[in-house]
């Protein structure tokens, strides 16, 4: 059955999303409300009643999360064959599109890294667990602004099952050991992803990584070539406490790493602007 005729024609199909784990996603023209949207379905007969029930929780959890960071939930409707969640569409490009061009200047990098931290800050609050924290999943909009997206695989406290469905399109190399090799995960989960995120937005897409294993060996960064030493003493920390392969041992909140990053960004402005007039000081 077509988009067009689901919802008792309410949308009107534009264009297919790429698939979450159990749900399809369109980009669709609500007919009742005149403006674009994003519907995500759930087919009852395919999946087990458990699922629907999460699905249901999550729709009800995206609600009252309301934050300029992630998409706001507009609707949820349910009808004989399907669950649909309506969502705001998110404007912009994906992340990867722009990391994939090469190293994103510090400032830049540690911007949007802190917006996703403070978007985390907010779901982790209403006890969502994203789950899935990559470039590709994070959009960015005008005037640098970052929104994350795709809550499909989050989990609330009511559905500690649900942590061990992951989407098929899922980047290994952002999952926590622990959730690579245990299928657990908890806010810190969340945390490590992206940290790694901001190793690759500083280090290009060429930095080679190798994962930590199941008996807390630690993720090994490479610090990449362009990395001047004022970069490396203020980032390097961030990303040991943030990457270490024991949860403890880790930032234990996305409120802490908000802190973090602003005063790694302010650390990096200071130490580069030192750098610079030692720098005008040697040429006089």
């Amino acid at each position: 059955m077509g988009l067009d005729s689901m919802a008792n024609g309410r949308f009107h199909l534009l264009d297919t999303l790429p698939p979450g784990r159990f749900s399809l996603s369109y980009l669709a023209e609500d007919r009742h409300l005149g403006r674009r949207v994003v519907v995500r379905c759930l087919d009852r007969a395919a999946v087990p009643e458990h699922l629907q029930a999460q699905f249901r929780r999550e729709a009800r959890a995206l609600a009252a999360l309301r934050h300029p960071g992630v998409p706001a939930v507009h609707d949820f409707m349910e009808d004989s064959e399907r669950l649909y969640v309506i969502l705001e569409t998110v404007q912009g490009r994906p992340l990867q599109e722009v990391m994939d061009q090469g190293a994103m200047a510090p400032d830049q990098a540690l911007g949007i890294a802190r917006q996703v931290a403070e978007a985390l800050a907010a779901a982790h609050k209403r006890g969502l667990v994203h789950r899935d924290v990559q470039p590709r999943n994070i959009f960015l909009a005008g005037r640098g602004r970052a929104r994350l997206v795709n809550f499909e695989i989050s989990r609330t406290p009511e559905s500690p099952a649900a942590t061990q469905v992951l989407s098929s399109i899922t980047v290994h190399e952002y999952l926590a050991p622990e959730q690579l090799f245990r299928g657990q995960a908890d806010a810190r989960s969340d945390l490590y992803s992206l940290g790694m995120v901001l190793y690759r937005m500083l280090a290009g897409p060429s930095a080679r990584v190798v994962i930590g294993g199941t008996r807390g060996r630690p993720v090994q960064l490479p610090p990449a070539p362009h990395w001047t030493p004022t970069l490396r003493r203020a980032v390097e920390p961030l990303l040991t406490q943030a990457l270490a392969p024991d949860p403890d041992q880790r930032f234990q909140s996305a409120v802490a790493v908000v802190r973090a990053l602003r005063a790694c960004r302010a650390s990096v402005a200071r130490l580069s602007q030192g750098d610079r007039t030692e720098s005008e000081r040697g040429a006089v």
